[in-house]
């Protein structure tokens, strides 16, 4: 096991998130199919969808889900990623687009050792930056 310093690990943590979710993002958007008509249309349908719950479309306002799923392109039979997916509304829609021959990838970054990221140099037996 590699141990990293316990004051790292808070920096270590948004590091690797920011740098997932903008490959992400510049992955989306180079892929020639952002904002295609086709993109908006089935982010149009996913939205619209009837069956979709209360609590989802109640958060539709703020999330603006029709013009990220435009953006990043969506299409059916694809695989896409849904990266710090939390409680899972931007899945559910994805898995929607996609369809039933697509895959979507659901990750949640996670700290494993707490909030150690704002404790005083040495606790936790972490040793003061030299």
């Amino acid at each position: 096991m590699i141990q990293i310093g316990t004051e790292l690990i808070g920096d270590l943590y948004e590091r690797i998130y920011t740098s997932l979710l903008i490959v992400f993002l510049v992955t989306a958007g180079l892929s020639g199919n952002a904002l295609s008509q086709d993109s908006k249309a089935l982010a149009n349908a996913v939205v619209t969808a009837t069956d979709r719950s209360p609590e989802d479309r109640a958060m539709d306002a703020g999330r603006k889900p029709e013009q990220l799923l435009a953006f990043v392109g969506v299409q059916a039979g694809v695989e896409d990623r849904d990266l710090g997916a939390g409680g899972g509304y931007t899945t559910e829609l994805l898995k929607r687009a996609v369809g039933s021959e697509g895959v979507v990838l659901r990750a949640e970054l996670q700290k494993v050792a707490g909030d150690v990221s704002r404790k005083a140099p040495g606790a936790r037996g972490s040793k003061s930056p030299q």
